[in-house]
């Protein structure tokens, strides 16, 4: 899979998290139910993993397996992935904003970039995006540095969802 289209279309639909069904498992409408256990999921990605028996607050997702914690990249920023216990379903949840400087910065940046384009991460790294067709729309640059960062190890997941019939 190339940078790009694909993840980057996945990522503005969710922009907190991702939930790529195939198409036998939607339904029509709200589904209170599924929309619970992404706030139990996403509540997860703001606390560290070895913190989460110590919240009682917010109960564990009761459909979903915890599988993968990403690196902690650019501001600050993880992301984790969840299997549904029940269908072939993954779900990203994409932590926001925390309480670090770094984090900070991300919100900082808050010039409005166009939605196409390309982003010199490093000295060797152009982050080529799409995110919108439509040439007057435009992106936080902060949340698309951030996001880029992540693009190489949440692909990677993605793919390897992909081969085991996950979607």
């Amino acid at each position: 899979m190339k940078s790009g289209k694909l993840f980057v279309a996945i990522m503005l639909t969710g922009c907190t998290f991702f939930q790529n069904i195939s198409a036998q498992f939607l339904k029509p409408g709200f589904e209170k139910d599924e929309y619970i256990e992404t706030l139990k999921i996403n509540t997860r990605a703001h606390i560290p993993v070895d913190k989460w028996s110590d919240t009682s607050a917010v109960p564990p997702p009761s459909i979903y397996n915890f599988v993968y914690r990403s690196p902690v990249v650019a501001f600050d920023n993880i992301w984790d992935l969840w299997i549904n216990k029940n269908k072939p379903i993954a779900l990203i949840a994409v932590q926001g904003s925390i309480q670090t400087s770094a984090s900070f910065l991300a919100n900082f940046y808050a010039a409005m970039v166009p939605a196409k384009g390309t982003i010199q991460l490093n000295k060797e790294v152009n982050f080529h995006y799409t995110l919108a067709e439509n040439p007057a729309a435009a992106v936080h640059v902060g949340w698309l540095v951030a996001m880029a960062f992540m693009a190489p190890t949440i692909e990677h997941q993605i793919d390897s969802c992909y081969k085991a019939g996950i979607k």
